[in-house]
């Protein structure tokens, strides 16, 4: 012990000499010397929040509740992953003094408030660097995007059927679960009808809840026989993905009225009204609206049926709506974001899986392509992406054995 007191006098000496010997310098203007000194114990800030970290989980768990908050609180303020690891450690109810959170009623309070009782814990940005690879991506996906799925209920058994429809993106999510050796019938609709309103529609003709020239396209389109067996993949399915691809749209200018594409792509015959029709982006009360429409068809369809969604990362091909395509893109997937969080925060049961995020959120952070290396076209979802993002799917809602 005489040892040990002998140790901290000699760095609290050293610590006092760096700091004083620094801002004299730094007073004097001497920015060297006073970066030399004060550089040293900036550099021990890790050290320092790591040090606090530890020891507040010491003496939380020998019962020191006020001191152990004290020393958590500071070290989450100090660091971005010492704030992660006392979250994901489950001490998070020790920082609601220093991130004004109520974790728990009080004798003060006659009930938890609505705000307060529905709230996550804190979490700050994590990636502080680049991801160097796809098995980097993985872990920060695991540890940051997708960590509240860890007690989720797993309901995927080996012999699962999965049906995935929507956009383009579909076909690869259905690709990847068929690697993984599930069941999967999937359905891509053509380009144009990647859109809520052309899902709606589709669903509507797949149910025969509606006869009219919008279910008549898809069976000019595709048949009656593809429409049996859709009908009956839905009917069967333990799970259905459905993915949403874009927000706008093709409307008539004077009714509003939608239509799947421009006169001169139509292959049905479509009966377009006189006059012009434009490009426009959906809004979110549409897209929602169109979204629980058609989940009411799969319900009629399929009452046990599971729902997963999810947001294509494909970008639009091209606008003539706003300036630039990369802006009407940023706006066409906030809008479907928002529409299938309006959905899934008012519907638990329904599992949104946010490979949206891995691709749009988090790829501006990677060493590594996460479109067009595949082919070259940068529209294009890379294949090791797509294959971490449903793995992870499966490794959350999978049951065991």
């Amino acid at each position: 012990m005489k040892d040990q007191n002998a140790d901290v006098a000699t760095l609290n000496d050293l610590v006092t000499r760096l700091f004083t010997t620094g801002m004299d310098a730094f007073h004097r203007g001497d920015l060297q010397t006073a970066e030399n000194n004060l550089g040293v114990l900036a550099n021990m800030h890790s050290v320092i929040a790591q040090s606090l970290l530890f020891r507040g989980f010491t003496l939380a768990r020998g019962g020191l509740a006020e001191l152990a908050a004290d020393n958590l609180g500071k070290a989450a303020a100090m660091d971005a992953h010492c704030e992660n690891q006392i979250i994901h450690r489950g001490f998070h109810d020790y920082l609601p003094k220093y991130f004004g959170r109520v974790a728990k009623a009080t004798p003060d309070m006659a009930q938890e408030s609505e705000t307060s009782k529905h709230r996550w814990p804190v979490t700050r940005w994590p990636v502080h660097g680049a991801i160097a690879d796809i098995k980097q991506m993985g872990q920060v996906v695991t540890d940051h995007l997708i960590a509240h799925f860890a007690g989720a209920d797993k309901f995927i058994r080996p012999d699962f059927s999965f049906v995935t429809m929507g956009s383009c993106f579909a076909r690869n999510i259905g690709r990847a679960l068929t690697g993984k050796g599930y069941q999967v019938y999937n359905t891509e609709l053509v380009e144009e009808a990647t859109n809520s309103y052309a899902l709606k529609y589709f669903f509507e003709w797949i149910a025969g809840t509606a006869d009219d020239k919008f279910t008549a396209m898809f069976e000019a389109l595709l048949g009656a026989e593809e429409r049996e067996s859709l009908a009956h993949a839905v009917r069967s399915a333990d799970c259905m993905i459905l993915t949403f691809g874009v927000a706008p749209g093709l409307f008539h200018e004077a009714s509003g009225e939608f239509a799947f594409t421009n006169r001169h792509r139509d292959k049905t015959n479509f009966a377009y009204l006189e006059g012009d029709y434009a490009l426009r982006t959906t809004s979110v009360a549409e897209n929602v609206d169109n979204i629980r429409r058609i989940l009411d068809i799969v319900r009629l369809l399929n009452p046990s049926c599971r729902m997963v969604m999810s947001v294509s990362p494909v970008p639009l091909t091209a606008t003539d709506e706003m300036p630039s395509v990369i802006i009407a893109d940023c706006v066409s997937k906030a809008t479907i974001r928002l529409a299938v969080h309006e959905i899934t925060a008012a519907r638990p049961e329904i599992v949104y899986w946010p490979s949206f995020e891995m691709f749009r959120w988090l790829s501006g952070h990677a060493d590594f392509k996460v479109f067009g290396s595949d082919d070259g076209v940068g529209r294009h979802t890379n294949r090791d992406m797509v294959d971490l993002a449903i793995g992870l799917f499966i490794d959350s809602f999978a049951a065991q054995g």
